[in-house]
């Protein structure tokens, strides 16, 4: 699954993220250049979230099988990726 939760500010979108975050657990954050500058966590289970401006993206993998593919991708990177491509995408 894959969500972005627009809120009214940027303000509003870090208290979403940390509420997204309190009830996603356990979760650690992302730092350094895997955080790509942004508030972001993920959890062991395969959920990944960063926050920018007013938005928060979240990327579920949990509902997938352990691991994908060839290269038997684990859920949580696979949701990284995904989640790192659509930054990727996003315009100012």
């Amino acid at each position: 699954m894959l969500s972005v939760q627009q809120s009214a500010d940027a303000a509003a979108a870090k208290t979403y993220f940390a509420a997204l975050r309190s009830r996603t657990q356990p979760a650690t954050t992302l730092t350094g250049l895997t955080s790509l500058g942004l508030p972001a966590f993920q959890s062991n289970t395969g959920i990944v979230s960063f926050v920018k401006d007013n938005l928060t993206l979240e990327v579920d993998a949990t509902a997938l099988v352990a691991t994908l593919g060839p290269q038997r991708t684990s859920r949580g990177d696979f949701a990284y990726t995904v989640a790192t491509d659509v930054l990727a995408c996003w315009q100012e």
